[in-house]
C-alpha cells in the first residue's frame, strides 16, 4: 500500500512542493504509529482503534503486562501483522509522560518489522 508520509508531529510530509508517499515496511510501521497515537474511542467512525491510555496505561498503579497486553492488540489490530513477537519497555518516564518501546512483529508476508516507538502523553 502506499500512504501519504507523516512527520513525527502528525503532519503530512511536504518537499519541495509535493507530498511525500510511503510504502511497504515504511507505510505499515506509521500504520501501527496512527495506532499507538490515538485515545482509544477518540475516532467516531471507529471507537475501538487506539490505545485505553486512560483506563489501562495512566492509572495510579500501572501495571507493565497490562500495558503490554493493551500495547499488542494495538499492533495487532493492523490486519497486516500476523504475530506481536517482542514489546521491550525502554523508558516509562511518568513525570514526563512518555512511554518509550522497542517491538517486533511478523507480517502476514514474512517480513519481520522491528521499530523504537517513543509514545508521548503516556507517560
Amino acid at each position: 500500500m502506499k500512504s501519504f508520509k507523516l512527520g513525527e508531529d502528525g503532519d503530512l510530509v511536504i518537499q519541495d512542493g509535493e507530498l511525500l508517499m510511503v510504502e511497504g515496511d515504511e507505510e505499515l510501521l506509521q500504520c501501527i504509529r496512527i495506532e499507538f497515537s490515538t485515545y482509544k474511542g477518540e475516532w467516531f467512525l471507529d471507537s475501538n482503534m487506539g490505545v485505553d491510555y486512560y483506563g489501562k496505561i495512566l492509572v495510579k498503579s500501572p501495571n507493565y503486562a497490562v500495558i503490554k497486553a493493551e500495547l499488542t492488540a494495538a499492533i495487532l489490530r493492523e490486519p497486516r501483522i500476523r504475530t506481536v513477537d517482542q514489546i521491550e519497555f525502554v523508558n516509562f518516564d511518568r513525570a514526563k509522560r512518555v512511554l518509550s518501546i522497542k517491538f517486533k512483529a511478523t507480517a502476514w508476508n514474512g517480513r519481520t518489522l522491528e521499530s523504537s516507538e517513543v509514545i508521548p502523553g503516556a507517560g
